[in-house]
């Protein structure tokens, strides 16, 4: 690194003249990038929308193997210039470059920063020219383009594109097969009552190549077009026939006893067979390729395999012994349901989950990107990583500080506050728990200011500034004054033109219900007062994270007769589940009027107001939230939790208040 850096600044002088020039943003020395070789890129901030920019990196993305890859290249900054040196791939075909400031990106626009590459006797390479088609086409910039580089104002039309493909036939005939897959999607937009036979007619050319002349994966490019376009069963069927024989243990092979697997309903046999499975088709022989039924069922096997063990023996070694051959993109699911869930509920303790959280964790962070990932450079993929897996590592951190590891906590909530950007209540309050007894006190009421700005701040939060308030001012006068001008005006505005747009005025029959006691609380004799009923469930995590928020409003107009709160437990289940409510309440310190749902005759819950609203009132889902005026009428409804406490207390007493000054 140190001696790309000490050359860029060797050269600055020498190119800075010629940059200026072409008064183009980017240039390049050589002019023209070539295979094997050292390329200069210079890039002028002052002709684009980075000007100005205090740092600026970029990201160099080269096509070969019919695919694109990405990395991250350092740049030095003389004057206006910003310089780097990079080396291009032997096999790399095209190049493009993006610049980067904080968060704007510049990508050149419709032109693009590209290039054709060329080798030592200035050619260009194969596929260089079906690749630029693939990148600005009209119908394949979004699956075989860069993510985010193209867009619908800078592509290139359909006949561009063919154009491109039919220049890489002209020139590289050998790429043949592989044009022929890609071009698929843009024959059938050009002439869809020519593209059947156009299609049909390479499929059977392709399929005439003698095996060594071709590999199974173009067997199974041509498999992929016959079914999207042709649906020809008689003809994919031979595709797969073919493969089968030529490649007996390969991606044709894997692919159907993957679906044979999956079928099998013998838990056992299905448990044999995976690791069977396994050993005859090595994880690592298949890392770049996808095929139908793997995508469909690979993932669901696997994870049927490691759960039944977990569920019927609590063993879970399989997850050890195939935690490196667990999809990818699957992992987080295996965190969610291994730790955060169990931690969540408090089924298991720290020490006992970390295990299973490390594990699956320091897959999820450090596991090299698979070769569709490597489109994004290693900056790029770990930042997606972070963001992707953000909930995940929020409960890792809160392991680790449950166990002492309170550095290694603090590390990781550090980096997430950012992605977090002060709109998550449980967030910031854990986050907040964390610094207090630190050096870093001195951090936590901004943090609880730029929380309430967003209206985003639960009850720690919220007790913490008042009880600084009170310091800094000697007591609380003024403190409601404060609260309200740190929130955001716009944002109370928006909420406020939110609800009164769902503001509606419906007859709805209000029932009798018991209460925890046995006592029975009839709802349609308490005329004159608004009801929030509030219907949850001790198995809806969504509607237990409301809690605090609904507990604020409680609190808030507890000492109003006429409006009253019921918390309506539904579709329970659970033989006890009377109890669990009692277990919930007391451990959380709520203090809320819950009614159970009443049960229809012979069935299994308690879900007769539930429903009835349900089909009433078109909706599905809990927490549901429905409030009532004094004159029975339904004005309000909610569903779901959005995760803020304080925006929760906001969006009840809008419509508390709304309705109180509509009389």
């Amino acid at each position: 690194m140190r001696r790309i850096l000490f050359v860029c600044m060797l050269m600055l002088v020498a190119v800075g003249t010629q940059a200026q020039a072409y008064q183009s943003p980017v240039a390049f020395i050589p002019e023209q990038a070539m295979v094997g070789k050292k390329l200069t890129v210079t890039y002028n901030t002052e002709l684009t929308k980075l000007k100005g920019a205090r740092a600026v990196d970029m990201v160099a993305y080269f096509w070969h193997d019919y695919r694109w890859t990405a990395i991250d290249a350092p740049m030095i900054k003389s004057g206006n210039l910003w310089m780097s040196v990079i080396d291009i791939p032997t096999d790399a075909a095209l190049l493009t470059l993006k610049f980067v400031a904080d968060d704007k990106v510049d990508t050149g626009g419709r032109n693009t920063y590209s290039q054709f590459t060329v080798d030592s006797l200035g050619r260009n390479l194969p596929s260089s020219y079906l690749g630029w088609g693939l990148f600005r086409g009209e119908y394949t910039y979004k699956q075989y383009g860069i993510p985010g580089y193209i867009n619908d104002s800078t592509c290139i039309a359909n006949d561009v594109f063919l154009f491109w493909c039919n220049q890489d036939l002209r020139y590289f005939p050998m790429d043949y097969p592989r044009v022929s897959y890609y071009a698929a999607d843009g024959v059938v937009h050009k002439n869809p009552a020519k593209a059947d036979s156009i299609i049909r007619r390479d499929i059977v050319y392709i399929m005439s190549i003698p095996a060594d002349k071709r590999t199974e994966k173009t067997l199974l490019d041509i498999y992929t077009v016959c079914n999207k376009y042709l649906h020809d069963k008689s003809l994919s069927d031979s595709i797969e026939s073919l493969a089968l024989s030529d490649y007996p243990d390969g991606i044709f092979a894997r692919d159907k006893e993957v679906r044979r697997l999956f079928m099998t309903s013998d838990i056992d046999a299905k448990t044999r067979g995976f690791e069977a499975l396994l050993k005859r088709f090595p994880t690592s022989r298949f890392e770049n390729v996808s095929s139908p039924n793997v995508d469909l069922f690979y993932a669901k096997l696997m994870q049927s395999v490691i759960y039944n063990a977990i569920v019927r023996n609590n063993d879970y070694s399989l997850m050890y012994k195939y935690i490196h051959d667990i999809p990818y993109g699957h992992l987080s699911t295996y965190y969610w349901h291994m730790v955060q869930i169990p931690y969540r509920n408090g089924d298991m303790k720290a020490d006992a989950l970390m295990p299973h959280a490390e594990l699956i964790m320091t897959e999820i962070m450090n596991r090299p990107r698979e070769y569709r990932n490597e489109v994004y450079s290693s900056r790029e993929w770990s930042a997606m990583v972070w963001e992707r897996n953000k909930a995940a590592l929020f409960t890792h951190a809160r392991l680790l500080n449950d166990l002492g590891r309170k550095e290694e906590a603090m590390k990781i909530m550090d980096r997430l506050s950012p992605m977090f950007a002060y709109a998550d209540a449980e967030f910031y309050t854990v986050y907040i728990s964390m610094l207090d007894g630190t050096q870093r006190r001195g951090e936590i009421i901004p943090i609880i200011e730029a929380c309430v700005k967003n209206n985003a701040a639960g009850p720690e939060m919220l007790g913490v500034l008042r009880d600084d308030y009170k310091v800094r001012n000697g007591s609380e006068n003024g403190y409601e004054e404060y609260l309200q001008k740190l929130k955001s005006s716009a944002h109370l505005q928006a909420m406020q033109e939110e609800i009164e747009s769902n503001i509606v005025k419906l007859p709805i029959e209000l029932f009798a219900m018991k209460d925890l006691d046995g006592n029975t609380v009839d709802l349609s004799r308490m005329k004159g007062k608004i009801l929030v009923l509030d219907f949850w469930a001790t198995w809806c995590a969504p509607c237990k994270a409301s809690f605090p928020g609904m507990q604020m409003a409680v609190d808030k107009y507890a000492d109003d007769e006429n409006v009253e709160f019921f918390f309506i437990a539904t579709m329970e289940t659970a033989p006890d589940y009377k109890a669990e409510i009692r277990k919930f309440l007391k451990s959380k310190g709520f203090n809320m009027n819950v009614l159970l749902d009443n049960t229809a005759q012979g069935a299994k819950s308690n879900d007769v107001v539930y429903s009835r609203y349900c089909k009433d009132f078109h909706f599905s889902g809990i927490p549901q939230k429905l409030i009532v005026d004094g004159d029975g009428y339904l004005r309000y409804r909610s569903t779901g939790y959005h995760g803020s406490p304080s925006a929760l207390v906001d969006e009840i007493s809008f419509v508390i208040e709304y309705l109180k000054n509509e009389n």
